[in-house]
């Protein structure tokens, strides 16, 4: 039961799928122009809205195509990062290279909420853009993504997979600190009226981790309204000692599920069970626990699965946190309580209502 034998099962999630059209050229003002090649979406009814997602990458280049296409499999050795957009219209996409951040950002849709996400593991970089589409579709948020390579075809799925992508979750740290910091910076001189949520998937929240064990875990001035860690595949154990000290937003949530199949893997390949599977004292008091385990099944990829199938309570809390909010935890009728003030526990009302079936 490996975990990174899970993540295909993302594929029967996403009703995505990019192929190669042409091979075209773009110039972009102020920026260095860059050979793009552009892709269509298949299905693309599926996402029902067109979109700017901008995504910032420490991967290496390559010319290479299917998962490998536009960046590679590893850590770019001389430590430089990318920044791209990809443009979805009319059921087309393309992808446009950038000199700098700023620049891309500049070319960002301009309303409304953004989304900063950080993948988990299992994903090369057009399945990143994938499931930026598919968080933008399901949420309807401007989609600003940090991307690094966990995923490397040439291995076998399982734990020599895995741990490469940890190692490279671990070497990804000096670049998420540029990114994270010029994200911040950009939107701190540039305000909107909407709100900045940043989401840590699965093992992504390594990142986070070794930023916060190695650096600061802040940043000055920062404009971050809600920070997730979603299903995160970092030790449990001990987790309130670094996690405490995060603090570059006004909230924090952790999402939890004791039976998510994919987790259960990664807890064995790390020697622990993982924060994701369900937190236990001492617990952080700057965070709010979130426990989905009454409500899912083995699910780990649900904050991009249809509300059909993960029902409306988890769709609906997701969908209040991406946007700035907070979710009404003193809602009885929703919620229970844990065994600490700030755990609390989802409700399954699909069952208490009658309903035996799985979400």
């Amino acid at each position: 039961m490996y975990y990174i034998s899970a993540m295909k099962i993302l594929s029967g999630y996403i009703a995505l799928s990019l192929t190669i059209l042409a091979l075209t050229v773009c110039s972009c003002p102020g920026n260095l122009t860059q050979p793009v090649k552009s892709l269509a979406l298949n299905g693309s009814g599926d996402r029902g809205r067109d979109a700017k997602i901008i995504i910032f990458t420490n991967r290496a280049r390559t010319s290479s195509s299917a998962e490998q296409r536009f960046f590679g499999t590893s850590v770019d050795p001389s430590g430089r990062t990318s920044q791209v957009r990809v443009d979805f219209s009319n059921g087309d996409s393309k992808v446009t290279f950038f000199d700098t951040l700023d620049s891309a950002l500049d070319e960002a849709d301009t309303t409304g909420d953004i989304l900063i996400f950080i993948h988990g593991d299992g994903k090369g970089f057009v399945q990143t853009i994938e499931y930026c589409a598919r968080l933008n579709s399901l949420y309807g948020v401007t989609v600003l993504a940090f991307d690094w390579p966990s995923k490397d075809p040439s291995m076998p799925d399982g734990a020599a997979n895995f741990y490469k992508s940890l190692q490279n979750a671990k070497r990804s740290v000096a670049a998420f600190d540029i990114f994270m910091n010029g994200a911040n910076d950009y939107f701190r001189k540039h305000p909107r009226k909407g709100s900045i949520s940043v989401v840590f998937h699965s093992l992504g929240a390594m990142i986070l981790q070794r930023w916060t064990e190695h650096g600061t875990g802040s940043i000055e001035n920062a404009v971050i309204d809600n920070l997730i860690l979603d299903a995160p595949a970092v030790k449990q154990k001990r987790h309130a000692s670094w996690l405490s000290r995060v603090a570059m937003q006004k909230q924090i949530f952790v999402t939890m599920n004791d039976d998510d199949f994919t987790l259960h893997g990664a807890s064995m390949l790390l020697f622990n069970r993982t924060l994701g599977m369900g937190a236990k004292p001492p617990y952080a008091e700057n965070v709010r626990y979130i426990d989905f385990s009454h409500s899912l099944g083995t699910e780990h990829n649900y904050l991009i699965m249809d509300e059909t199938k993960i029902g409306p309570d988890v769709h609906g809390i997701y969908d209040v946190i991406l946007h700035g909010g907070i979710p009404d935890t003193a809602d009885r009728t929703l919620f229970s309580e844990g065994d600490a003030p700030n755990v609390f526990i989802l409700r399954n009302r699909i069952r208490s209502a009658g309903n035996n079936s799985t979400p």
